[in-house]
Protein backbone atom coordinates (compact mmCIF):
# COMPACT_ATOMS: atom_id res chain seq x y z
CA UNK A 1 0.00 0.00 0.00
CA UNK A 2 2.76 2.42 0.94
CA UNK A 3 4.57 1.49 -2.28
CA UNK A 4 1.45 2.25 -4.36
CA UNK A 5 1.00 5.64 -2.70
CA UNK A 6 4.65 6.37 -3.29
CA UNK A 7 4.37 5.52 -7.00
CA UNK A 8 1.25 7.68 -7.37
CA UNK A 9 2.97 10.58 -5.62
CA UNK A 10 5.64 10.43 -8.33
CA UNK A 11 3.39 9.64 -11.35
CA UNK A 12 0.73 12.31 -10.77
CA UNK A 13 3.13 15.29 -10.85
CA UNK A 14 4.84 13.84 -13.94
CA UNK A 15 1.51 13.40 -15.77
CA UNK A 16 0.40 16.84 -14.64
CA UNK A 17 3.65 18.36 -15.92
CA UNK A 18 3.21 16.60 -19.30
CA UNK A 19 -0.41 17.76 -19.50
CA UNK A 20 0.46 21.37 -18.70
CA UNK A 21 3.23 21.40 -21.27
CA UNK A 22 0.84 20.11 -23.93
CA UNK A 23 -1.82 22.64 -22.97
CA UNK A 24 0.75 25.43 -23.09
CA UNK A 25 1.84 24.36 -26.56
CA UNK A 26 -1.74 24.31 -27.80
CA UNK A 27 -2.47 27.68 -26.21
CA UNK A 28 0.22 29.11 -28.48
CA UNK A 29 -1.25 27.27 -31.46
CA UNK A 30 -4.73 28.48 -30.57
CA UNK A 31 -3.53 32.07 -30.40
CA UNK A 32 -1.80 31.79 -33.74
CA UNK A 33 -4.69 29.96 -35.34
CA UNK A 34 -6.84 31.97 -37.77
CA UNK A 35 -10.61 31.95 -37.35
CA UNK A 36 -11.96 29.91 -40.23
CA UNK A 37 -15.55 30.50 -41.31
CA UNK A 38 -16.37 29.80 -44.95
CA UNK A 39 -17.15 33.04 -46.82
CA UNK A 40 -20.67 33.91 -47.86
CA UNK A 41 -19.61 34.42 -51.49
CA UNK A 42 -19.51 32.46 -54.76
CA UNK A 43 -17.55 29.25 -54.46
CA UNK A 44 -15.05 28.35 -57.17
CA UNK A 45 -14.68 24.60 -57.62
CA UNK A 46 -13.04 24.45 -61.05
CA UNK A 47 -15.91 22.46 -62.58
CA UNK A 48 -17.47 25.49 -64.24
CA UNK A 49 -16.09 28.95 -64.85
CA UNK A 50 -17.63 31.74 -62.76
CA UNK A 51 -18.17 35.19 -64.26
CA UNK A 52 -16.87 37.74 -61.76
CA UNK A 53 -16.63 41.05 -63.68
CA UNK A 54 -17.93 42.50 -66.94
CA UNK A 55 -16.39 45.05 -69.31
CA UNK A 56 -18.25 48.05 -70.66
CA UNK A 57 -21.15 46.96 -72.86
CA UNK A 58 -20.60 47.67 -76.58
CA UNK A 59 -23.34 49.46 -78.48
CA UNK A 60 -23.15 47.65 -81.86
CA UNK A 61 -25.17 50.55 -83.23
CA UNK A 62 -24.73 49.36 -86.82
CA UNK A 63 -26.41 46.00 -86.13
CA UNK A 64 -29.81 45.31 -87.67
CA UNK A 65 -30.72 42.11 -85.78
CA UNK A 66 -33.97 42.21 -83.85
CA UNK A 67 -32.44 40.16 -81.02
CA UNK A 68 -29.05 38.69 -80.18
CA UNK A 69 -27.27 36.75 -77.45
CA UNK A 70 -23.64 35.83 -76.80
CA UNK A 71 -23.15 32.91 -74.42
CA UNK A 72 -19.99 31.58 -72.78
CA UNK A 73 -20.21 27.79 -72.66
CA UNK A 74 -17.84 27.31 -69.68
CA UNK A 75 -19.83 29.52 -67.33
CA UNK A 76 -23.25 29.36 -68.99
CA UNK A 77 -23.39 33.16 -68.69
CA UNK A 78 -24.77 35.56 -71.27
CA UNK A 79 -21.92 37.96 -72.06
CA UNK A 80 -24.17 40.10 -74.23
CA UNK A 81 -27.90 40.19 -74.89
CA UNK A 82 -30.36 42.37 -76.73
CA UNK A 83 -34.09 41.56 -76.70
CA UNK A 84 -33.10 38.04 -75.66
CA UNK A 85 -36.60 37.06 -74.52
CA UNK A 86 -38.43 38.44 -77.58
CA UNK A 87 -40.22 35.72 -79.55
CA UNK A 88 -38.94 35.20 -83.08
CA UNK A 89 -39.48 32.87 -86.03
CA UNK A 90 -36.90 30.06 -86.02
CA UNK A 91 -36.74 29.37 -89.79
CA UNK A 92 -34.14 26.65 -90.45
CA UNK A 93 -32.67 26.92 -86.96
CA UNK A 94 -35.51 24.48 -86.18
CA UNK A 95 -33.43 21.81 -87.94
CA UNK A 96 -30.99 21.89 -85.00
CA UNK A 97 -33.81 20.62 -82.79
CA UNK A 98 -34.61 18.00 -85.46
CA UNK A 99 -30.97 16.89 -85.29
CA UNK A 100 -31.14 16.79 -81.51
CA UNK A 101 -34.14 14.42 -81.59
CA UNK A 102 -32.33 12.13 -84.07
CA UNK A 103 -29.17 12.10 -81.95
CA UNK A 104 -31.19 11.37 -78.83
CA UNK A 105 -32.80 8.40 -80.61
CA UNK A 106 -29.36 7.13 -81.64
CA UNK A 107 -28.06 7.52 -78.08
CA UNK A 108 -31.09 5.58 -76.78
CA UNK A 109 -30.42 2.76 -79.26
CA UNK A 110 -33.61 3.28 -81.29
CA UNK A 111 -31.56 3.81 -84.46
CA UNK A 112 -27.97 3.36 -85.60
CA UNK A 113 -26.28 6.19 -87.45
CA UNK A 114 -24.93 3.75 -90.06
CA UNK A 115 -28.37 2.26 -90.68
CA UNK A 116 -29.79 2.94 -94.14
CA UNK A 117 -33.47 3.35 -95.04
CA UNK A 118 -35.62 4.37 -98.00
CA UNK A 119 -36.82 7.95 -97.51
CA UNK A 120 -40.61 8.28 -97.44
CA UNK A 121 -42.04 9.45 -100.80
CA UNK A 122 -43.45 12.56 -99.08
CA UNK A 123 -39.86 13.61 -98.37
CA UNK A 124 -38.56 13.36 -101.96
CA UNK A 125 -37.21 16.63 -103.28
CA UNK A 126 -39.92 16.66 -105.97
CA UNK A 127 -42.53 16.93 -103.19
CA UNK A 128 -40.95 19.89 -101.41
CA UNK A 129 -42.29 23.46 -101.69
CA UNK A 130 -40.83 25.73 -104.36
CA UNK A 131 -37.63 27.45 -103.27
CA UNK A 132 -36.85 24.81 -100.65
CA UNK A 133 -33.35 24.10 -99.39
CA UNK A 134 -32.76 20.50 -100.46
CA UNK A 135 -30.51 17.56 -99.85
CA UNK A 136 -32.09 15.94 -102.95
CA UNK A 137 -33.57 12.78 -101.51
CA UNK A 138 -35.51 10.78 -104.08
CA UNK A 139 -36.71 7.47 -105.42
CA UNK A 140 -34.50 4.37 -105.40
CA UNK A 141 -32.33 5.77 -102.60
CA UNK A 142 -31.24 4.24 -99.32
CA UNK A 143 -29.78 6.94 -97.07
CA UNK A 144 -27.97 6.56 -93.74
CA UNK A 145 -28.84 8.56 -90.64
CA UNK A 146 -25.27 9.84 -90.71
CA UNK A 147 -25.76 11.29 -94.21
CA UNK A 148 -29.14 12.68 -93.25
CA UNK A 149 -27.64 14.57 -90.30
CA UNK A 150 -24.98 16.04 -92.59
CA UNK A 151 -27.73 17.00 -95.02
CA UNK A 152 -29.58 18.84 -92.26
CA UNK A 153 -26.46 20.62 -90.97
CA UNK A 154 -24.86 21.65 -94.28
CA UNK A 155 -27.45 21.53 -97.07
CA UNK A 156 -30.25 22.54 -94.66
CA UNK A 157 -32.42 19.99 -96.45
CA UNK A 158 -36.14 20.36 -95.88
CA UNK A 159 -36.44 16.94 -97.49
CA UNK A 160 -34.01 15.54 -94.89
CA UNK A 161 -36.15 16.90 -92.03
CA UNK A 162 -39.34 15.35 -93.43
CA UNK A 163 -37.60 12.02 -94.11
CA UNK A 164 -36.33 11.91 -90.52
CA UNK A 165 -39.82 12.63 -89.17
CA UNK A 166 -41.48 9.79 -91.13
CA UNK A 167 -38.76 7.23 -90.47
CA UNK A 168 -38.37 7.93 -86.76
CA UNK A 169 -41.94 8.69 -85.69
CA UNK A 170 -44.23 7.48 -88.49
CA UNK A 171 -45.74 10.91 -89.11
CA UNK A 172 -44.58 14.50 -89.11
CA UNK A 173 -47.09 15.34 -86.37
CA UNK A 174 -45.73 12.69 -84.00
CA UNK A 175 -42.16 13.81 -84.70
CA UNK A 176 -43.09 17.40 -83.84
CA UNK A 177 -44.47 16.12 -80.55
CA UNK A 178 -41.04 14.54 -79.93
CA UNK A 179 -39.35 17.85 -80.70
CA UNK A 180 -41.48 19.75 -78.20
CA UNK A 181 -41.22 16.97 -75.60
CA UNK A 182 -37.42 16.94 -75.93
CA UNK A 183 -37.28 20.68 -75.27
CA UNK A 184 -39.60 20.35 -72.27
CA UNK A 185 -37.49 17.52 -70.81
CA UNK A 186 -34.38 19.64 -71.20
CA UNK A 187 -36.01 22.53 -69.36
CA UNK A 188 -36.02 24.80 -72.42
CA UNK A 189 -38.81 27.36 -72.21
CA UNK A 190 -39.88 29.99 -74.72
CA UNK A 191 -39.74 27.70 -77.77
CA UNK A 192 -42.38 25.76 -79.71
CA UNK A 193 -42.31 23.92 -83.03
CA UNK A 194 -44.99 23.00 -85.55
CA UNK A 195 -42.90 21.16 -88.18
CA UNK A 196 -39.30 19.91 -88.41
CA UNK A 197 -37.88 21.84 -91.39
CA UNK A 198 -38.42 25.45 -90.31
CA UNK A 199 -40.68 26.33 -93.23
CA UNK A 200 -43.56 27.47 -91.02
CA UNK A 201 -43.71 30.84 -89.27
CA UNK A 202 -45.25 28.95 -86.33
CA UNK A 203 -41.84 27.64 -85.24
CA UNK A 204 -40.99 30.06 -82.45
CA UNK A 205 -37.84 30.64 -80.39
CA UNK A 206 -36.15 33.37 -78.37
CA UNK A 207 -32.47 34.18 -78.68
CA UNK A 208 -31.87 33.49 -74.99
CA UNK A 209 -33.69 30.15 -74.90
CA UNK A 210 -32.13 28.98 -78.14
CA UNK A 211 -28.62 29.84 -76.91
CA UNK A 212 -29.31 27.78 -73.77
CA UNK A 213 -30.51 24.90 -75.96
CA UNK A 214 -27.36 25.08 -78.08
CA UNK A 215 -25.18 24.97 -74.96
CA UNK A 216 -27.02 21.82 -73.88
CA UNK A 217 -26.79 20.38 -77.40
CA UNK A 218 -23.02 20.95 -77.65
CA UNK A 219 -22.33 19.66 -74.15
CA UNK A 220 -24.40 16.50 -74.69
CA UNK A 221 -23.18 15.75 -78.23
CA UNK A 222 -19.80 17.54 -78.54
CA UNK A 223 -18.65 15.32 -81.41
CA UNK A 224 -21.35 16.61 -83.79
CA UNK A 225 -19.50 19.92 -84.21
CA UNK A 226 -16.60 18.39 -86.11
CA UNK A 227 -18.66 15.61 -87.68
CA UNK A 228 -21.40 17.77 -89.21
CA UNK A 229 -21.43 21.48 -88.41
CA UNK A 230 -17.81 22.28 -89.26
CA UNK A 231 -18.11 20.85 -92.79
CA UNK A 232 -17.55 23.49 -95.45
CA UNK A 233 -19.40 21.44 -98.05
CA UNK A 234 -21.31 18.19 -98.57
CA UNK A 235 -21.53 16.10 -101.75
CA UNK A 236 -24.90 14.36 -102.17
CA UNK A 237 -26.39 12.25 -103.63
CA UNK A 238 -23.31 10.09 -104.04
CA UNK A 239 -23.23 6.88 -106.08
CA UNK A 240 -23.65 4.63 -103.04
CA UNK A 241 -27.08 5.97 -102.16
CA UNK A 242 -28.84 4.52 -105.22
CA UNK A 243 -30.01 0.92 -105.24
CA UNK A 244 -30.16 0.51 -109.02
CA UNK A 245 -27.17 2.65 -110.01
CA UNK A 246 -26.64 6.44 -110.25
CA UNK A 247 -29.62 8.45 -111.42
CA UNK A 248 -28.36 12.02 -111.01
CA UNK A 249 -24.96 13.64 -110.71
CA UNK A 250 -23.70 14.44 -107.19
CA UNK A 251 -24.37 18.00 -106.05
CA UNK A 252 -21.88 19.97 -103.94
CA UNK A 253 -23.80 21.74 -101.17
CA UNK A 254 -21.87 24.66 -99.63
CA UNK A 255 -22.32 25.45 -95.95
CA UNK A 256 -24.37 28.66 -95.68
CA UNK A 257 -22.58 29.62 -92.46
CA UNK A 258 -20.03 32.04 -93.91
CA UNK A 259 -18.00 32.03 -90.67
CA UNK A 260 -16.82 28.49 -91.41
CA UNK A 261 -13.37 28.80 -92.94
CA UNK A 262 -13.25 32.60 -92.56
CA UNK A 263 -13.48 33.31 -88.82
CA UNK A 264 -10.72 31.95 -86.55
CA UNK A 265 -12.10 29.10 -84.45
CA UNK A 266 -15.59 29.04 -86.02
CA UNK A 267 -16.88 25.47 -86.42
CA UNK A 268 -20.70 25.63 -86.57
CA UNK A 269 -23.72 25.69 -86.21
CA UNK A 270 -26.58 26.74 -88.57
CA UNK A 271 -28.25 29.51 -90.53
CA UNK A 272 -31.92 30.11 -91.26
CA UNK A 273 -34.14 32.24 -93.43
CA UNK A 274 -37.73 32.58 -94.49
CA UNK A 275 -39.25 35.85 -95.62
CA UNK A 276 -41.15 36.32 -92.34
CA UNK A 277 -38.08 35.78 -90.14
CA UNK A 278 -35.30 37.69 -91.84
CA UNK A 279 -31.79 36.25 -91.69
CA UNK A 280 -30.92 34.17 -88.62
CA UNK A 281 -27.68 32.55 -87.53
CA UNK A 282 -26.59 30.35 -84.62
CA UNK A 283 -22.79 30.32 -84.56
CA UNK A 284 -20.09 28.91 -82.34
CA UNK A 285 -16.33 29.29 -82.18
CA UNK A 286 -13.58 27.91 -79.94
CA UNK A 287 -10.23 29.50 -79.12
CA UNK A 288 -7.70 28.32 -76.54
CA UNK A 289 -10.25 25.97 -75.01
CA UNK A 290 -12.95 28.65 -74.71
CA UNK A 291 -16.19 28.08 -76.62
CA UNK A 292 -18.66 30.88 -77.31
CA UNK A 293 -22.12 30.56 -78.81
CA UNK A 294 -24.06 33.38 -80.42
CA UNK A 295 -27.64 33.57 -81.69
CA UNK A 296 -28.55 36.45 -83.99
CA UNK A 297 -32.16 36.74 -85.18
CA UNK A 298 -33.94 38.93 -87.73
CA UNK A 299 -31.07 40.54 -89.65
CA UNK A 300 -32.01 42.72 -92.63
CA UNK A 301 -30.81 41.98 -96.14
CA UNK A 302 -31.73 43.25 -99.59
CA UNK A 303 -31.10 39.77 -101.01
CA UNK A 304 -29.70 36.39 -99.93
CA UNK A 305 -26.11 37.42 -100.49
CA UNK A 306 -26.41 40.68 -98.55
CA UNK A 307 -28.44 39.07 -95.76
CA UNK A 308 -26.04 36.14 -95.44
CA UNK A 309 -23.03 38.43 -95.22
CA UNK A 310 -24.72 40.80 -92.77
CA UNK A 311 -25.75 38.06 -90.29
CA UNK A 312 -22.21 36.61 -90.42
CA UNK A 313 -20.71 40.06 -89.72
CA UNK A 314 -23.00 40.68 -86.76
CA UNK A 315 -22.25 37.23 -85.32
CA UNK A 316 -18.50 37.85 -85.79
CA UNK A 317 -18.76 41.18 -83.94
CA UNK A 318 -20.32 39.41 -80.95
CA UNK A 319 -17.72 36.64 -80.97
CA UNK A 320 -14.93 39.24 -81.18
CA UNK A 321 -16.34 40.98 -78.12
CA UNK A 322 -16.47 37.72 -76.18
CA UNK A 323 -12.93 36.66 -77.04
CA UNK A 324 -11.29 40.09 -76.75
CA UNK A 325 -13.04 41.76 -73.81
CA UNK A 326 -13.20 38.73 -71.50
CA UNK A 327 -10.41 36.47 -70.25
CA UNK A 328 -10.54 33.10 -68.52
CA UNK A 329 -8.04 32.25 -65.80
CA UNK A 330 -7.35 29.57 -63.20
CA UNK A 331 -6.67 31.52 -60.02
CA UNK A 332 -5.35 28.55 -58.06
CA UNK A 333 -2.23 29.73 -56.17
CA UNK A 334 0.98 27.74 -56.50
CA UNK A 335 1.72 27.98 -52.77
CA UNK A 336 -0.23 25.68 -50.45
CA UNK A 337 -0.25 26.63 -46.73
CA UNK A 338 1.25 24.21 -44.22
CA UNK A 339 -1.38 22.85 -41.81
CA UNK A 340 -0.16 20.63 -38.99
CA UNK A 341 -2.15 17.61 -37.84
CA UNK A 342 -2.55 16.66 -34.18
CA UNK A 343 -2.52 12.93 -33.37
CA UNK A 344 -2.00 11.70 -36.92
CA UNK A 345 -0.25 8.53 -38.04
CA UNK A 346 3.27 9.79 -38.90
CA UNK A 347 3.67 7.79 -42.12
CA UNK A 348 0.49 9.35 -43.51
CA UNK A 349 1.44 12.97 -42.88
CA UNK A 350 3.62 15.30 -44.88
CA UNK A 351 6.91 16.93 -43.80
CA UNK A 352 7.05 17.70 -40.07
CA UNK A 353 3.58 16.31 -39.41
CA UNK A 354 1.65 18.43 -41.91
CA UNK A 355 -1.50 17.50 -43.81
CA UNK A 356 -1.21 16.54 -47.49
CA UNK A 357 -3.30 19.27 -49.16
CA UNK A 358 -4.72 20.40 -52.49
CA UNK A 359 -6.55 23.57 -53.59
CA UNK A 360 -9.79 23.46 -55.58
CA UNK A 361 -9.59 24.88 -59.07
CA UNK A 362 -10.78 28.46 -59.33
CA UNK A 363 -11.65 29.01 -62.97
CA UNK A 364 -13.09 32.48 -63.53
CA UNK A 365 -14.22 34.58 -66.45
CA UNK A 366 -13.66 38.30 -66.11
CA UNK A 367 -13.21 41.56 -67.94
CA UNK A 368 -9.73 41.78 -69.43
CA UNK A 369 -9.50 45.31 -68.05
CA UNK A 370 -9.85 44.04 -64.44
CA UNK A 371 -7.04 41.48 -64.45
CA UNK A 372 -4.52 43.81 -62.81
CA UNK A 373 -6.92 44.46 -59.91
CA UNK A 374 -7.15 40.76 -59.01
CA UNK A 375 -5.56 39.50 -55.79
CA UNK A 376 -5.99 36.61 -53.35
CA UNK A 377 -5.50 35.74 -49.67
CA UNK A 378 -5.10 32.28 -48.13
CA UNK A 379 -6.93 31.60 -44.84
CA UNK A 380 -6.21 28.35 -42.97
CA UNK A 381 -5.95 26.84 -39.50
CA UNK A 382 -2.46 26.26 -38.13
CA UNK A 383 -3.36 22.70 -37.19
CA UNK A 384 -6.30 20.31 -37.07
CA UNK A 385 -7.06 17.02 -35.33
CA UNK A 386 -6.75 13.60 -36.92
CA UNK A 387 -8.36 11.71 -38.52
CA UNK A 388 -8.47 13.61 -41.82
CA UNK A 389 -10.32 12.36 -44.89
CA UNK A 390 -9.77 13.26 -48.56
CA UNK A 391 -11.87 16.29 -49.44
CA UNK A 392 -12.12 17.67 -45.88
CA UNK A 393 -11.86 21.47 -45.95
CA UNK A 394 -9.08 22.95 -43.79
CA UNK A 395 -8.81 26.40 -45.33
CA UNK A 396 -9.75 28.53 -48.29
CA UNK A 397 -8.46 31.12 -50.72
CA UNK A 398 -10.36 34.41 -50.95
CA UNK A 399 -10.18 36.28 -54.26
CA UNK A 400 -10.72 40.02 -54.55
CA UNK A 401 -11.14 42.41 -57.47
CA UNK A 402 -9.96 45.62 -55.90
CA UNK A 403 -11.69 45.61 -52.50
CA UNK A 404 -14.65 43.46 -53.68
CA UNK A 405 -14.73 39.82 -52.59
CA UNK A 406 -15.31 37.91 -55.83
CA UNK A 407 -15.39 34.37 -54.40
CA UNK A 408 -13.40 31.61 -52.78
CA UNK A 409 -12.00 28.15 -53.35
CA UNK A 410 -11.36 25.45 -50.78
CA UNK A 411 -8.08 24.14 -49.40
CA UNK A 412 -8.72 20.41 -48.91
CA UNK A 413 -7.07 17.32 -47.50
CA UNK A 414 -5.56 15.36 -50.39
CA UNK A 415 -4.93 11.96 -48.75
CA UNK A 416 -6.26 10.21 -45.65
CA UNK A 417 -4.47 10.69 -42.34
CA UNK A 418 -5.41 8.04 -39.76
CA UNK A 419 -5.39 8.53 -36.02
CA UNK A 420 -2.18 7.42 -34.35
CA UNK A 421 -2.34 4.97 -31.42
CA UNK A 422 -0.75 5.26 -27.99
CA UNK A 423 -1.50 7.04 -24.74
CA UNK A 424 0.34 10.25 -25.60
CA UNK A 425 -1.50 10.62 -28.92
CA UNK A 426 -4.81 10.13 -27.15
CA UNK A 427 -3.77 12.67 -24.53
CA UNK A 428 -2.77 15.23 -27.17
CA UNK A 429 -6.10 14.76 -28.97
CA UNK A 430 -7.95 15.22 -25.69
CA UNK A 431 -6.01 18.41 -24.99
CA UNK A 432 -6.64 19.61 -28.56
CA UNK A 433 -10.36 19.11 -27.97
CA UNK A 434 -10.22 21.15 -24.76
CA UNK A 435 -8.22 23.92 -26.43
CA UNK A 436 -10.42 24.10 -29.54
CA UNK A 437 -8.09 22.87 -32.27
CA UNK A 438 -10.63 22.30 -35.08
CA UNK A 439 -11.63 19.03 -36.61
CA UNK A 440 -11.38 18.64 -40.37
CA UNK A 441 -14.80 19.07 -42.00
CA UNK A 442 -16.17 20.93 -38.94
CA UNK A 443 -16.13 24.38 -40.52
CA UNK A 444 -19.12 26.65 -40.60
CA UNK A 445 -20.41 28.89 -43.35
CA UNK A 446 -20.66 32.59 -42.61
CA UNK A 447 -19.10 35.92 -43.40
CA UNK A 448 -15.64 37.03 -42.48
Amino acid sequence: MLRTVKLLSIAVPVLLLVTLSLIAADIVVSERRTSVQLPDAPRFDGHRAVLITRPARPSFGHHTAESAVLLDLDSGEQLYSRNSSAEHIAASLAKLVTMYVILEAAEDGRIGLDERFEPHPSSWWTEMPAGSSLMFLGADQRVSWDSLLAGLAVASGNDAAVAAAYELSGTVERFVDEMNDAMARSGMEGMSFSEPAGISAENRITAGAFADFLAHYVERFPWVIERYHALEALEFPDNEVYQSGPQMRPIVHANRNLLIGSYAGADGLKTGYIRASGYNIAATAERDGRRLITVVLGVDGADHRAGGERRAEEAADLLDFGFDAFVRADLRPKRIPAVAVVGGEPEHTGPEGTLPLRIDGATVLMAESDVERLRGRIVAADRVRAPANPGDIVGYVKYFVGEELAGWSAVRVRDSVDTAGGVFSRLRRAVATVRGVPETGAWTKGTK
